[in-house]
């Protein structure tokens, strides 16, 4: 039996234990937060940036005068004195000199890849400012340049060479009559051919238009006349269409240039196949990609190319979901849901002009479309679809409507191109979670508009292509794709366009649609913070914000101080990637590699400026003073 006393020693003694203990805990968690503390004040920043004009395009801090960057991303948004405390002796300071500073830019429609795999697989192109004569004699120069080469095989014939860009054979057949020859057209959409071509692919006045497609003939022989469309490409595109692993990882390296020094560092690609996404991966394992990179498997259903079928599709879906690498995903789905004015293959709410009775048509049925969606959303894909026609942009939002109804929330689907788009649809995008992008610089001109646009849909509707005041009072957060190389990239002109409505390069003509303008502010938010919700990482770029990756550009003027008319003329004086240096002007021999006027297809130079009274063709002699070539 324990006395009192005993008792009391015993308890004085817990006492002390306890207070020991507690006091151990105590002190342990003192010197955590100490250390915590003692890391934040010593944490050194990388890289950091001062006295500059940073639009952060975040609500809740839109300017900023500086930013510091540590392993990539940005640890202090602020003034030159909010990010003193990080500045350490390894910190490399660099004084931006009161320049103009933005996120770097989302292209979120693209088809590059396919492009610069034919340059480095050496095929032919078209120099710019080439008219049909001087072209054909190029293309002949080269034949018998490579007289080992199957296929004679080439790439951009532009619109406005030929009359609805329908090219007869026998401007082929007379230089190069003993080999198969092929060039796309400028759009994508057709394919240019020789006899020996067709012959081939044993296509004559017998083979039937292939679904969704055209194979243009003699209106009086009813012979092939050398131009295919649409799904009727891929009847000879699948003969010669086949390049290899290493020639696609060499085109990454161009594709990455191109978008850098245009200011871009996030795409996303509306063209993709196996070949695409192991070449992406290679390149980002050896960490000579300074793009995110989202990639869209091809299931095209107008077949502009060779595809695979849907359930092979959904196969290599299902099994690249979970190989990732840091800027490469391959988690979208591309369907082409009409096609263009120009074969009267878009589909339309309202007829087509003088045409009571044609409405376009889809690519697939609303209940086949329903299904697709429903399905690829429920394993995690997110879908892009081409939509030019508004009959096709609603047939979209029912598909995803669909969806919503089976699945509950899930993918962000994109609605692409959205050249025709109702009110109330773009109230739709927003209501579904969708997302939507414009591809603005080709028919924003008075000469282009009433060239492409007006002999189709009208003068009404054509005012209302690209309806981007309509969008952003929707909410339905507009983003902006190039479609390169349909149309160049020219980030700054099509900012100019969505803000004039008008041609970015003259300044001249009517504006398209004026009460459908928008501020500068939103279209700088459409090529980046939009941009990003489109691809789905808006929580990882698209804003200059402590905590997102410090992908971010310097340019020549500042955007929102300059009269509108001027945007298209800015340079890109550095793009960073992750706080990397990843294009610099003076890297490029001191002279701005943006892509301008210059650079622009010559069959949109026309439709721009109008054909020349005296040459008929050419426009970049002119521009240089230089007179008609």
């Amino acid at each position: 039996m324990k006395t009192k006393t005993t008792r009391g020693i015993l308890l004085i003694g817990l006492l002390l234990v306890f207070a020991v203990a507690c006091g151990k805990k105590d002190q342990e968690a003192v010197e955590k937060q100490q250390a915590s503390r003692k890391d934040v004040t010593t944490l050194q920043a990388d890289v950091v940036y001062t006295d500059g004009r940073i639009y952060t395009v975040s609500e809740k801090q839109p300017w900023a005068e500086a930013v510091a960057i540590r392993g990539g991303k940005f640890i202090k948004v602020g003034s030159n004195a909010d990010v003193e405390d990080v500045v350490g002796p390894d910190t490399k300071v660099v004084d931006l000199g009161g320049k103009f500073v933005m996120p770097g830019m989302h292209d979120v429609h693209i088809h590059t890849l396919d492009v610069e795999v034919e340059h480095v697989a050496g095929n032919f192109h078209r120099e710019s400012g080439m008219g049909k004569d001087e072209m054909l004699r190029a293309l002949k120069a080269y034949a018998d340049a490579h007289p080992d080469r199957e296929w004679i095989v080439g790439a951009d014939y532009p619109m406005g060479m030929f009359p609805k860009e329908n090219a007869p054979k026998e401007l082929l057949d007379e230089i190069i009559p003993d080999r198969p020859v092929a060039i796309l057209h400028q759009s994508g959409h057709a394919l240019w051919v020789n006899s020996k071509a067709l012959e081939a692919a044993g296509i004559t006045k017998d083979t039937p238009d292939p679904e969704l497609g055209f194979i243009i003939r003699d209106p009086k022989t009813g012979e092939p006349s050398g131009t295919l469309k649409e799904s009727a490409m891929p009847l000879v595109m699948k003969y010669y269409f086949k390049y290899t692993p290493e020639q696609y990882t060499k085109a990454v390296q161009p594709t990455t240039e191109l978008f850098n020094r245009n200011g871009i560092t996030s795409v996303r690609s509306a063209t993709g196949r196996l070949e695409h996404l192991q070449a992406l991966r290679e390149m980002d394992r050896r960490g000579e990609l300074s793009l995110r990179f989202l990639m869209s498997w091809n299931w095209s259903t107008t077949l502009v190319e060779p595809t695979a079928p849907l359930d092979v599709i959904e196969q290599r879906v299902r099994k690249n979901l979970v190989h990732v690498t840091p800027h490469v995903r391959a988690n979208s789905l591309k369907i082409f849901v009409d096609g263009v004015f120009d074969s009267y293959s878009c589909a339309m709410l309202e007829p087509y002009e003088g045409k009571p009775d044609n409405y376009g048509s889809m690519n697939i049925s609303q209940e086949d479309f329903d299904n697709v969606i429903t399905k690829f959303d429920a394993i995690g894909v997110s879908v892009i679809m081409h939509c030019i026609g508004d009959g096709a942009s609603r047939a979209a939002l029912n598909a995803i409507e669909a969806a919503r109804k089976t699945n509950g929330p899930g993918m962000r689907h994109q609605v692409s191109h959205s050249t025709l788009i109702t009110q109330e649809d773009l109230q739709r995008v927003k209501q579904l979670q969708a997302s939507m992008d414009f591809s603005p610089i080709m028919p924003l001109t008075e000469k282009i508009v009433e060239a492409a646009a007006v002999p189709y849909i009208g003068m009404k509707r054509s005012e209302r292509v690209f309806p981007m005041r309509w969008a952003v009072d929707a909410g339905a957060r507009p983003s902006l794709g190039s479609d390169h190389a349909v149309s160049p990239v020219t980030p700054f002109a099509d900012i100019e366009t969505l803000v004039t409505r008008r041609d970015p390069f003259t300044n001249k003509g009517r504006p398209i649609g004026q009460n459908l303008k928008c501020t500068v502010e939103e279209a700088i938010e459409a090529y980046t913070l939009n941009g990003a919700y489109t691809m789905m990482q808006e929580n990882e770029v698209g804003s200059i914000e402590v905590g997102k990756y410090a992908d971010f550009i310097v340019l020549s003027q500042n955007l929102l101080e300059i009269p509108p008319e001027q945007i298209s003329e800015t340079q890109v004086l550095q793009t960073l990637f992750e706080g990397v240096v990843v294009y610099d002007v003076d890297m490029a021999g001191g002279h701005d590699q943006t892509t301008n006027m210059r650079a622009l297809p010559d069959g949109l130079m026309v439709a721009l400026l109008g054909p020349c009274a005296k040459c008929g063709w050419r426009h970049d002699a002119h521009d240089k003073g230089g007179g008609c070539p």
